[in-house]
């Protein structure tokens, strides 16, 4: 029983040598910029993300200020969601903007989907 413990043991403190020794050579390639055997020249590099001007003039005027980039996307975002909750009938979709148009011409698109998805949600509670 005594050398199946003292085994044990020995397997644990291999284990943990083994482990720091990796983890110290993986660092140190990491940091000289060496490679370390694997090809990545197929991997794409991390996006970076670079402040734009849009994002500081938020931050100086506490509001959020809408790019057409962002009023696409968020356009495209809220036609998905009705498209959804009219089971992906562009047909039924275009009535209920067109209702909403209707009812407001002066509004903008975004703001006539963001209406019938209200509407929608209204009607069937």
């Amino acid at each position: 029983m005594m050398s199946f413990i003292a085994c044990l043991a020995a397997g644990a403190v291999v284990g943990s040598i083994v482990t720091l020794l990796v983890t110290r050579r993986s660092r140190a390639t990491r940091e000289s910029g060496a490679s370390d055997g694997f090809d990545r020249s197929m991997e794409s590099p991390v996006p970076t993300r670079s402040p734009q001007k849009s994002d500081d003039l938020s931050r100086l005027i506490g509001k959020p200020v809408s790019t057409p980039s962002r009023q696409k996307a968020e356009l495209a975002a809220l036609e998905q969601d009705l498209r959804v909750k009219c089971l992906h009938s562009v047909e039924l979709m275009e009535r209920l903007i067109e209702a909403e148009r209707d009812r407001d011409p002066s509004a903008s698109r975004t703001e006539h989907v963001r209406e019938a998805i209200e509407r929608w949600e209204r009607d069937n509670r």
